[in-house]
């Protein structure tokens, strides 16, 4: 999948500039680096999410949400129509029901799967689950936290005034 470079207006008055296209291949890690407001979650929102969109019934598409509170209510609801025997109470609990109903969906479907995790507390746990699964993934996202991953790509997101911010990849 690839979002092509170039200059994006994400909300009025702000800007993401891509230099170059930005490449999400599957069997990659992605983390989104840069401090608050540099255009992380934009960038999520506004032009990766809707990228992936397009062609939606080609992969299964796994999204935490940076602030999940809302998220959980629809997770508690789905789970509930599903008859999962846990109750969902935390965000922890909303990964393994997410993984757990990934993995009844891949019984019956197989495909490739995107996950987006925006500032989640527990990627490490979730991309785990993945890279232990035979179906192809991708996995983005951005934490605060000191995460430990092997195999990372890094896209860094560095502010450019206040109008906006340069997206790169890093190469470590």
């Amino acid at each position: 999948m690839k979002i092509n470079g170039g200059r994006y207006e994400i909300w009025d008055g702000f800007t993401l500039e891509l230099p170059r296209s930005l490449h999400f291949e599957y069997g990659n890690i992605y983390k989104l680096v840069g401090g608050n407001g540099s255009g992380k979650t934009s960038f999520i929102n506004r032009l990766l999410l809707p990228a992936l969109r397009e062609n939606w019934d080609e992969r299964y598409l796994l999204v935490l949400q940076q602030q999940m509170f809302r998220q959980l209510y629809v997770i508690k609801a789905h789970a509930a129509l599903s008859k999962y025997p846990v109750p969902i109470r935390t965000e922890r609990d909303a990964v393994n029901y997410m993984l757990h109903d990934l993995e009844q969906a891949q019984a019956k479907a197989p495909r490739p799967v995107f996950a987006i995790l925006d500032e989640s507390p527990t990627p490490d746990k979730f991309i785990s689950a993945l890279r232990s699964r035979k179906e192809p993934f991708c996995a983005v996202f951005c934490s605060h936290n000191q995460i430990i991953i092997s195999d990372l790509n890094y896209i860094g997101f560095e502010k450019a005034g206040t109008s906006g911010s340069m997206v790169h990849e890093i190469n470590v």
